[in-house]
């Protein structure tokens, strides 16, 4: 049996991308703007800082978003692994799905919630995401491990941190790691659009060809047919909207949708 769902979509004209960073809604709760603790470590983790209870009364406290280059114990004077500690409340709801999103952390990471191993990511510049539908409970700690070096020889460097990696106006022990863009939850249903774009790909005369690319995931949906409503409609320029009608079919969990039109 088929589902049928109507998408309303509304862009403007040009490029859109549809992140955390652009969707501050009902929908985004955000874990910033408030007190995180945080501790330089080497060596393994100790299990212990994963658990709720664990005592981090003694660690330094700092508002995210935040480099640890922006306090005066670790100015030019630290590089290496820092471990973060966030305390929080929630409320999930039933047959909502939840995503913990991060807009930028520098340089790599590795993250737990709850106890629970969500994954790694590398690189300072792209936002990345973990599903937490199933860990997110009424108190919940969040535990993250950042890990930006110090690299000596600059010929042969493994990071790519492009003006923050030694550039030769920056004081070269001035190390940018941290957790230095926002840190929200993203509340949506089974179902969910991300990497919605749109983009120009050629002007011809007074019209122009544009595309539309997005991803669908769905939790409970195995075949369904998509009807999407485009409105494209210019932002600072006169002219008309213009409406495409759009339709794709899938019977996986991810589905793509293309669309060329002029």
């Amino acid at each position: 049996m088929k589902s049928r769902i109507l998408l309303g979509i509304i862009v403007f004209w040009g490029i859109v991308g549809l992140g955390a960073r652009s969707m501050k809604t009902p929908h985004y709760f955000s874990l910033s703007r408030t007190s995180w603790k945080l501790k330089p470590v080497s060596g393994e983790i100790n299990k212990e800082l994963l658990s709720y209870d664990y005592d981090d009364s003694d660690w330094l406290s700092v508002e995210m978003p935040n480099q640890w280059q922006m306090l005066a114990q670790f100015e030019n004077k630290y590089a290496g692994r820092m471990i973060y500690r966030h305390r929080f409340d929630f409320k999930p709801k039933p047959g909502k799905s939840y995503y913990l999103h991060f807009d930028g952390v520098f340089y790599k990471c590795n993250v737990w919630l709850n106890g629970w191993y969500l994954g790694r990511n590398e690189g300072y510049f792209a936002p990345f995401e973990f599903d937490i539908t199933n860990h997110l409970r009424k108190k919940n700690i969040l535990v993250m491990e950042v890990i930006c070096d110090y690299e000596k020889d600059p010929k042969h460097k493994k990071q790519i941190m492009g003006v923050f990696g030694q550039w030769d106006v920056i004081n070269k022990h001035r190390n940018p790691g941290g957790i230095w863009l926002p840190v929200g939850i993203i509340e949506t249903g089974k179902a969910r659009f991300r990497h919605l774009w749109v983009g120009t790909l050629a002007l011809e005369g007074e019209n122009a060809r544009v595309m539309l690319y997005g991803e669908m995931r769905s939790k409970v949906l195995k075949v369904l047919l998509i009807l999407s409503l485009l409105i494209l409609s210019p932002l600072i320029l006169k002219g008309k909207a213009i409406i495409l009608n759009l339709s794709s079919k899938a019977s996986q969990e991810l589905i793509i949708l293309r669309r060329n039109s002029s």
